[in-house]
């Protein structure tokens, strides 16, 4: 889970270590055998963070959090939260390959406002993301055939 912007959690302009591979600015965390849930807002060159409710942490410390415990612990972040049930028409872009047992069977792509499919699964337009899904039933697809 990630907040939209992470600079409205923090109180000072960090400098940031953006080769951090372990955290993202912005991702919720909640810490190992504790109910304290922070934001990443800053990126250490060690691959450890800072966040705005308990300070520095290791990857070892914090896990990300889930929206059931965001909700439980610190329910104030909730409108903060990026919506991923929301996806973005309006910047053409590939947006995945599909696979199956290994083998490519397409890709899928924003174009013009549109999901587009093309490759083995056929060349096709969907106005929204479970359209898509619909498509892609019959070439026995699931989504663990995904690939981002």
């Amino acid at each position: 889970m990630f907040v939209k912007d992470h600079s409205k959690f923090r109180r000072f302009d960090y400098e940031n270590a953006m080769n951090n591979t372990n955290f993202k600015l912005g991702q919720v965390v909640i810490k190992n055998d504790e109910d304290s849930i922070g934001v990443v807002i800053q990126l250490h060159e060690d691959g450890d963070c800072r966040t705005d409710m308990f300070g520095n942490c290791s990857s070892t410390e914090v896990t990300t959090a889930t929206i059931e415990q965001i909700k439980k612990f610190r329910p104030e972040l909730l409108d903060s939260l990026v919506d991923y049930t929301q996806l973005d028409l309006s910047k053409d872009q590939h947006l995945m390959s599909i696979r199956s047992n290994g083998t490519e069977m397409g890709h899928v792509e924003i174009f013009g406002g549109k999901i587009v499919t093309n490759g083995f699964i056929g060349e096709n337009t969907y106005d929204n993301f479970v359209e898509l899904i619909k498509g892609l039933q019959g070439f026995d697809i699931k989504i663990d055939d995904f690939f981002f």
